[in-house]
């Protein structure tokens, strides 16, 4: 049997020498990223720096991101200036690490998957031979989770160096996140002690274990999803071909729909611009419900309260469609009723809040889908918006403060500006979620081939995906197949809306530790 190398609540002998390694980006795509700033150092039993004090500048041949060099410091022109190519940089990166891995000598990263990902997809850039396999690595934020589980609070470098008691002067440098790092994780070795067996720290056995099921998941899933999209639009293409042909351009444009005519006519325009009607009605809704409900969340919000909240958030995105679609009938909509009937005869000399005299119900318009939406979209715009709250420099709000602003003042002059490239983010990608929505609007909406511009109280209009649904159940052969090109139309909108959306997100975003 094997001997433990240390007694319980001994510092381990393998944490007195170990390296630490860091990486400062472009942002937070694993893909798309590019490395600014890095380093590589070893460091003693007391957690100094001992041999070469290696740190890399790198320009990264694309523009850095506003919000991504607020938080490490390197702007475009300054990287452009001073740094090195980035393909040497990451040559140099990748044989510091080999080295130490072929010595035996753990390497600690904080929150490892991040750099080691980043850098892997570097080396693939710049034609070089990756690490694939990294070994040992040891994670403090995977150890701190697993021997300190049940403590509350956020888990980011600045608050475990705060509760191992290590300084962190200079965060989001790159040397001074990974000396920091390195010296939590003896912290947490000496307080609790990670068995040494067969020449192999347990901790870094859980760390790899776990970095190499992310490495390999990750790879075959978007692999995957990349296959399975382009297998639906491939099928969607050949099952709405001979409609798109036939049709021609009055399909997106035209306002009939007679499938059953000597030639079939089946035009889309009316449910189309009723899609984006409500999909936008959605929106102007939900963002500022889901700005104010992050802003409450990440700034004034005691930490278990804050838990609280965003667990029932992501409660209500989990809601199916259909049970949404029912309160909103049964529940929502009488009252919402109310608020366009109050609309109309307030500001009823405006075409948006108008409405027939023939109509005599306020019920089943735009209006009342357009709040539906929003309660299905306020869970996608209020996560996006949290996370990039969250990534906010402290010290940038706590100066505002000091300098005599209000909360209302800070968050419109430097918390919004800051973050709003990332909000459009998530506002896209709810938008995404809103026009691709059917059963919901199916419930509250009264179907209508009759297009309405601009009179979102009439109880009229449309909406692509909820049209498939309505139509799909007794459609003739030649229906089917415009069908199928509507949810062609529906599945590219979808599509591009949230391409767009995740570049915005993941390029506005700052390097998170």
């Amino acid at each position: 049997m094997n001997q433990l190398s240390f007694e319980l609540n001994a510092r381990p002998a393998w944490a007195n020498r170990i390296a630490v390694f860091d990486t400062e980006t472009t942002g937070l795509d694993l893909r798309e990223s590019r490395i600014v700033t890095a380093c590589v150092v070893e460091l003693d039993a007391t957690g100094q720096i001992v041999g070469r004090d290696e740190e890399w500048l790198a320009d990264p041949g694309i523009e850095i991101p506003d919000v991504a060099a607020a938080v490490h410091g390197v702007t475009t022109e300054f990287a452009r200036a001073n740094g090195r190519p980035a393909a040497e940089v990451v040559a140099e990166v990748l044989e510091a690490l080999r080295g130490y891995f072929a010595a035996g000598i753990p390497v600690v990263a904080y929150n490892a998957p991040y750099d080691f990902t980043i850098l892997k997809y570097e080396a693939l850039r710049h034609g070089l031979e990756p690490i694939l396999e990294p070994f040992p690595i040891l994670d403090p934020l995977v150890l701190d989770k697993k021997v300190d589980q049940y403590r509350s609070g956020k888990r980011r470098l600045e608050n475990a160096a705060a509760v191992y008691g290590v300084e962190l002067s200079d965060a989001h440098n790159a040397t001074a996140d990974a000396v920091a790092a390195g010296r939590v994780l003896q912290a947490i070795a000496e307080k609790y002690g990670i068995p040494l067996v067969n020449g192999e720290s347990v901790a870094a056995g859980l760390t790899e274990r776990g970095f190499k099921w992310f490495f390999r998941t990750t790879t075959i899933a978007s692999n995957f999803a990349f296959l399975l999209v382009a297998l639906i639009l491939i099928f969607l293409l050949a099952k709405s071909f001979p409609a798109l042909q036939q049709q021609g351009p009055a399909f997106l444009f035209g306002s009939k729909w007679d499938p059953e005519a000597e030639k079939p006519v089946m035009q889309l325009g009316p449910m189309l611009w009723g899609s984006i009607q409500v999909a936008f009605l959605g929106i102007l809704i939900a963002t500022p419900m889901a700005i104010s409900a992050a802003y409450v969340i990440v700034f004034m919000l005691h930490d278990r309260l804050a838990k609280i909240a965003t667990t029932l958030i992501d409660l209500l995105a989990a809601l199916p469609s259909v049970v949404i679609g029912l309160w909103g009938l049964l529940s929502f909509a009488p009252v919402a009723a109310n608020w366009a009937k109050l609309l109309h005869e307030s500001l009823g000399w405006l075409p948006f809040f108008t409405i027939g005299n023939e109509s005599g119900t306020f019920t089943d318009s735009p209006f009342i889908a357009g709040w539906i939406v929003a309660v299905m979209i306020v869970p996608i715009i209020t996560s996006v918006t949290r996370e990039i709250f969250s990534q906010m420099d402290a010290g940038l709000i706590n100066g505002a403060l000091a300098l005599g602003g209000g909360r209302y003042s800070v968050f419109r002059q430097v918390i919004l500006p800051t973050s709003a490239t990332g909000i459009l983010g998530g506002i896209l990608l709810g938008l995404g979620r809103a026009i691709g929505e059917t059963v919901a609007i199916l419930y509250v909406l009264q179907l209508s081939m009759d297009i309405n511009w601009f009179e979102i109280l009439e109880p009229r209009g449309g909406a692509v995906a909820s049209w498939i649904l309505a139509r799909f159940g007794e459609a003739t052969p030649a229906e089917y197949e415009g069908l199928m090109a509507a949810g062609l139309v529906i599945f590219i909108v979808t599509l591009l809306v949230n391409v767009v959306a995740n570049l915005i997100v993941s390029r506005s975003a700052g390097r998170r530790k």
